[in-house]
């Protein structure tokens, strides 16, 4: 059973909301979707969605992973550790 939901958010459009409640260092999701080689920063012609895994590294995050629905925030409650796992603080 996943522990967050996506729904309205007044931030971006839509974010990710907890249903339930997350222990300290609990994986609240893992980032898939394709990895890439890409000689500089991409831009928005492979999609909104990536980030930098490593040196000229970047992940293309699936839609149904729930990641693309992350808003920032200068409080955080969870970060991502080992360029897959978004973990709560």
């Amino acid at each position: 059973m996943k522990k967050f939901e996506v729904r309205t958010s007044t931030i971006e459009g839509k974010g990710i909301f907890a249903v339930a409640d997350f222990k300290k260092g609990e994986v609240v999701l893992t980032i898939t979707g394709p990895v890439i080689s890409y000689p500089t920063t991409p831009d928005k012609r492979i999609g909104p969605n990536w980030f930098n895994i490593g040196p000229n590294t970047w992940q293309i995050a699936d839609k149904a992973c729930g990641w693309n629905f992350f808003n920032h925030c200068c409080k955080p409650n969870a970060i991502l550790r080992n360029n897959a796992d978004v973990v709560t603080l």
